[in-house]
This record gives C-alpha cells, sequence and structure tokens, in this order.
C-alpha cells in the first residue's frame, strides 16, 4: 500500500516539474517575442505612420492611434499623421472634439489635402451635414492631381458623394412626408417622422428647418423658435423665411404667457399654430393662427367621423378684438378642405342686423347681447360663408354647442335651442377638432365625438 502511494507522490512530482518547466518555457517565448516587437517598432515619422495605418486596417484603432501620436512627436506638422491619428480615434471612439482637433489641424496646414477633406466629408455625412459633405468632396478632388494613389482616392470619393446622394434623398423623403402628414392634419405624426429624422441626422439644417415649421404648425412654438435659430446656425441658406421666425417669436412669447401646461402632442395637436394650453380638463386657445382670419385648429388623437355622426362641446368666448369666434370643426379631409361650425359675439356684426334702439332693446330683454353662430367651409386656404344664425347666451361663461351631422347636411343646437338645418357641398365625414379666429381668447370642455 505504501509502495503505491509513493508511486503516486513520485508521479505528481514529475507531472508539477514538467508543467512548471512548460511555463517556464512558454514565459520566455512571449518575453522573447516581446522583446522581438520592441526591437523591431518603426522608429522614424514615416514608418510610424505606415504602421499606424496597418494597424487601423488591422482594426487595432487604440495602438494605431498610438502610432500616428507618435510619428507626431517626431514630425508635428505631418498631415498623414494627423489625418490618420482622426480616422484612429473615430474608429477607438475617443470623442469627437479630438477628432475634430486633429482634423482641424490638419487641414490648417494643407486646406487642399485629399485625405483630410475625404474625412471632413465623412464626418458631416454622419451629423446630417450634407451641404458641408459635398463642398468638402469638391474641394478633394480638386486638391487629388495625379499623385500615385490619385485614381483609388477618386473612387473612394465618388462613392462617398453615391453616399451623399442617398442621404439628400432620404432627407427630401423625410420632409415630403411630414409635408403630406401635415396636409391630412396628421400633425403629431409628422412632428415624429421628422424627429426620427433628424435623430439620425443632427447635423442637417434642413431637417432642423422643417422640424421648427412643423413645431410652429402643431402650437409647439417655444420647440419651434429654438429649432428655427439652430437651422439658422448650421446654414444660414436653409434657414427659416425671417417672417415665419418672427411669427414664431410671438407665439412663443405668447405660449410663454399662458397659463396650465401645454397640450399633450400624443392627445392633441395643432394646426395654422396658435397657443394651446390644459388648464385641468379645460383646454384654453390664445394668440393668432396662421389661416384666413388668424384661424388655428387643435385636433384630437380621436378617429375619423363617419358620415353621420353629433359633435358636442362647451365654449367659453374670452375677450378680444373684433370678439371671440370659436367652435368646432367639422368634416375635414385635409388641411385644404374642411367645414366650421361656430359662435361668436361681436358687436360691430351685431350692430348689422340691428338698429341702435333694437340693440339696446335686445340687451334689456335678455341680459345679454346678441350671439350668432355661422356655418363656413375653408377650401383650398380661403374661407367661404354658408349660413349664419342667431344664437343666445350669456355674454361670459359657458354654452353649449352641439353639431348634428347627416350625410351633406348640419343642425347646430346652441345651449338647447335647435337651429336650422344646413345642407353642404359635401358629406361632412372626416376629422372633427376645434377652431378660433383672431387674436382671442377662448375655452373648450368635454368635447365628444359620437358616431350614429
Amino acid at each position: 500500500m505504501r509502495a503505491s502511494r509513493r508511486g503516486r507522490v513520485d508521479a505528481a512530482a514529475v507531472l508539477l516539474g514538467v508543467t512548471f518547466v512548460s511555463s517556464a518555457v512558454a514565459a520566455a517565448l512571449l518575453w522573447r517575442a516581446h522583446q522581438e516587437r520592441v526591437e523591431a517598432r518603426p522608429t522614424g515619422p514615416e514608418a510610424l505612420v505606415a504602421e499606424g495605418q496597418r494597424l487601423l486596417d488591422a482594426g487595432e484603432a487604440a495602438l494605431a492611434a498610438t502610432r500616428f501620436g507618435e510619428a507626431l512627436v517626431a514630425a508635428p506638422d505631418r498631415v498623414d499623421a494627423l489625418v490618420g491619428r482622426a480616422r484612429a480615434r473615430r474608429a477607438a471612439e475617443a470623442g469627437a472634439g479630438a477628432v475634430r482637433d486633429d482634423l482641424d489641424r490638419a487641414l490648417a496646414l494643407a486646406p487642399r489635402d485629399p485625405d483630410a477633406l475625404r474625412l471632413q466629408a465623412e464626418l458631416c455625412l454622419e451629423r446630417g451635414d450634407l451641404r458641408g459633405a459635398a463642398t468638402a468632396l469638391d474641394r478633394a478632388l480638386e486638391g487629388v492631381g495625379a499623385a500615385p494613389g490619385a485614381g483609388a482616392t477618386v473612387d473612394a470619393l465618388a462613392d462617398l458623394r453615391r453616399r451623399v446622394a442617398e442621404a439628400a434623398r432620404a432627407e427630401e423623403a423625410a420632409i415630403e412626408r411630414a409635408e403630406a402628414l401635415l396636409g391630412a392634419l396628421e400633425g403629431a405624426s409628422a412632428v415624429q417622422a421628422l424627429e426620427a429624422a433628424r435623430a439620425a441626422a443632427p447635423g442637417s439644417a434642413a431637417l432642423a428647418a422643417a422640424l421648427a415649421g412643423t413645431l410652429g404648425e402643431v402650437g409647439r412654438a417655444e420647440q419651434a423658435l429654438r429649432l428655427a435659430e439652430e437651422a439658422e446656425r448650421l446654414d444660414p441658406d436653409q434657414a427659416l423665411d425671417p417672417v415665419a421666425v418672427d411669427a414664431l417669436r410671438l407665439d412663443a412669447q405668447a405660449a410663454a404667457r399662458a397659463p396650465g401646461a401645454p397640450v399633450p402632442l400624443e392627445r392633441w395637436w395643432g394646426h395654422r399654430g396658435g397657443v394651446w394650453r390644459l388648464e385641468g380638463e379645460v383646454v384654453a386657445g390664445t394668440g393668432k393662427g396662421r389661416g384666413e382670419f388668424d384661424l388655428a385648429l387643435l385636433l384630437p388623437a380621436v378617429p375619423r367621423a363617419g358620415p353621420e355622426h353629433t359633435i358636442s362641446v362647451d365654449v367659453s368666448l374670452g375677450p378680444g378684438s373684433p370678439g371671440a369666434y370659436a367652435g368646432v370643426v367639422v368634416g375635414a379631409r385635409g388641411a385644404d378642405d374642411f367645414y366650421l361650425v361656430y359662435v361668436f359675439h361681436d358687436l360691430s356684426f351685431a350692430r348689422t342686423r340691428l338698429e341702435g334702439p333694437e340693440l339696446d332693446a335686445y340687451r334689456r330683454k335678455h341680459d345679454a347681447w346678441p350671439k350668432f353662430v355661422r356655418v363656413a367651409r375653408m377650401l383650398e386656404g380661403r374661407w367661404q360663408h354658408r349660413a349664419t344664425q342667431n344664437a343666445a347666451f350669456g355674454d361670459t361663461g359657458w354654452a353649449s354647442l352641439r353639431v348634428e351631422v347627416r350625410g351633406n347636411e348640419l343642425t347646430p343646437v346652441v345651449n338647447g335651442k335647435r337651429g336650422d338645418a344646413v345642407r353642404l357641398d359635401r358629406p361632412l365625414d372626416g376629422r372633427a377638432g376645434l377652431a378660433k379666429f383672431y387674436d382671442t381668447e377662448a375655452r373648450w370642455r368635454g368635447l365628444r365625438v359620437e358616431e350614429r
């Protein structure tokens, strides 16, 4: 038994010794390989740049950046080393600032260097600055010349130009899609489409300007103004029209003064501007819209109504000149075709209906000034009158407005009193919502759209 155990112990000792020797041999080999690499490391700038490029091509970006940096210690003004380190830092995700510093130094030393300009074009393309990318490519092609390897450089620049053209088409398609969604009164979807496009191209002045215009359209003037200013910084040639920016500035100032919270975009979105706020469950609308007679709309995220439905809401008319005009949108099939049913309190209009003594008598009898309910159509941006009827409700407080729709006929009901049915040009299926005119204030509560 002891002999057996001793045999096992001796065998283990031998195995341990072999393992130790093997480890020592492996360590010696690794050290020798390390020493060979150290001894073989290039030392001159030319060799360091070549080694850096080899490492970069092999995917060892961090080590490549080190080699290019060593080349720059020996030759601080080597443009190829600066461009190489910028590329290596970019591949190693060392930070945009470090990449930009190297590239700016390279371009300061050699403004026409094709490799530096190619990298500049790539960086512009990454952030969506397509005009900057195209400009860099044009300058790069001018600087290629007939040096060795010029053909490969030209091919690379041509490939990059193709990618810039593809990005330009994608940018244009995103803007066109947003415009189509706005035209269909789908403002929230238009904003989302442009936000997604801009997230992929944050340096695009065209997308920033388009998103600014869209946010202004849906009633988000403060955000829109910030984006309009950013678009101008990115590229003044693609900035919004100064008149549009001034309108956004006025809306943003009005929004900053308005009480309540902005209406949540997932529940409501505007059309043609205005300032829209939620005060609890009450919607408040102020400011000028951009439609005819300063019209602005607010649309809820509800399905489009069929040809027979009822819209009901309480309306409160606030101060303003010539008087508050507010109500509902009916049968909206798009931004250029919808109907409006709205109540208004306008003494100048009342005087066209009643002489002075009659107006005073009405005021004494009803303890309120005359009011009216009107039906109109907006077609291709132009207001068209359809009917105006008398209505009765207080000078302050809430009035109920109900619109009964049957095909191409609607009947307004104000404070429980039915008006005359109005026959219109087409069936009234489509989107419903809120509407106001002029630089006035109005409030709504309890909007309901019910299919019959």
